[in-house]
């Protein structure tokens, strides 16, 4: 299959857990910096959404992975263990991914036509 996405022009990025453990410490902290209990007292929502910088909205598939996921220790990190964890969590996995990926990926080499011309919405 990978070789299938690369003749058909897809980048592809290989990820394993050295990765992986980074992106898990990186998607947990943005997480963090939401909790209600982190934030400071009489912040208006303005505040809230300069200081926040992810989030999603309600997805239960991806909610019971997340409140059921077990992890385990790779190296100085950790990840999710998708063995050990009694729900699917590979919705949290492939949010954590590619969230992770959007946190390293370069900058794109070309423009996008909605940064030459616009966006109409229909």
């Amino acid at each position: 299959m990978w070789q299938d996405f690369e003749d058909a022009g897809i980048d592809v990025t290989a990820w394993g857990d050295d990765l992986l453990a980074g992106w898990h410490g990186k998607v947990y902290d943005l997480l963090r910096i939401a909790a209600p209990d982190d934030s400071p007292a009489g912040e208006t929502p303005e505040q809230m959404r300069e200081r926040v910088r992810i989030s999603h909205g309600a997805q239960p598939v991806l909610d019971v992975a997340a409140s059921t996921a077990q992890i385990k220790a790779v190296g100085d990190g950790w990840v999710i263990d998708r063995k050990a964890s009694p729900a699917d969590a590979a919705p949290l996995l492939a949010f954590i991914a590619a969230v992770g990926l959007l946190l390293t990926n370069p900058a794109s080499a070309s423009r996008s036509a909605y940064e030459n011309n616009g966006l109409m919405v229909v």
